[in-house]
């Protein structure tokens, strides 16, 4: 009998503080979670972020479903096609890749995002991913250097193995 060894992987999320007021929230999927702990805290003093407690930035997002919806249709039938589908709001979005069409962003309540997207592809429209994200209620507005130094943190946390995603909410 041959035992394989698998990972226990743990979910986690952590909250810091960033430059100009605005807040990161940080999914994490790890197996060690010493480690992913460990690695956050240096990413967050060599890029002066701050951790902070839980619940403290977190309240400044909302946890949604967002399927990502690329269309060449008008925004509102796609809106209708979304509320149809149960979609509590819907976003224009720009196209991520080159070549590739616009689209929009399509938020449900957490529970109802695979609905949804079977729905929005039942309706003829291509879903591209379904995910869970963390939204922002209120935008930050900041500075170029603010920015582009929440950016570069940003960046350097997701470069690390145990980072899922990272949310902010700068405008």
């Amino acid at each position: 009998m041959t035992l394989i060894r698998q990972a226990d992987f743990k979910e986690s999320t952590v909250e810091l503080y960033a430059h100009g007021g605005v807040g990161f929230v940080v999914d994490v999927l790890t197996d060690n979670s010493n480690r992913a702990a460990a690695d956050i805290r240096n990413v967050a003093s060599k890029k002066q972020l701050k951790l902070a407690e839980p619940g403290s930035v977190a309240f400044n997002f909302d946890r949604v479903g967002q399927v990502t919806v690329e269309a060449d249709k008008p925004e509102d039938e796609v809106m209708e096609a979304a509320l149809e589908a149960g979609a509590q709001d819907l976003e224009a979005a720009e196209a991520e890749e080159k070549g590739s069409r616009g689209g929009f962003r399509v938020f449900t309540a957490p529970g109802d995002l695979m609905a949804c997207t079977d729905a929005l592809r039942a309706a003829g429209l291509d879903a591209k991913d379904a995910r869970f994200v963390w939204r922002p209620k209120a935008p930050v507005e900041v500075d170029e250097a603010v920015a582009e130094a929440n950016a570069e943190a940003a960046e350097a946390l997701e470069a690390l193995d145990d980072v899922d995603a990272v949310f902010t909410n700068m405008a």
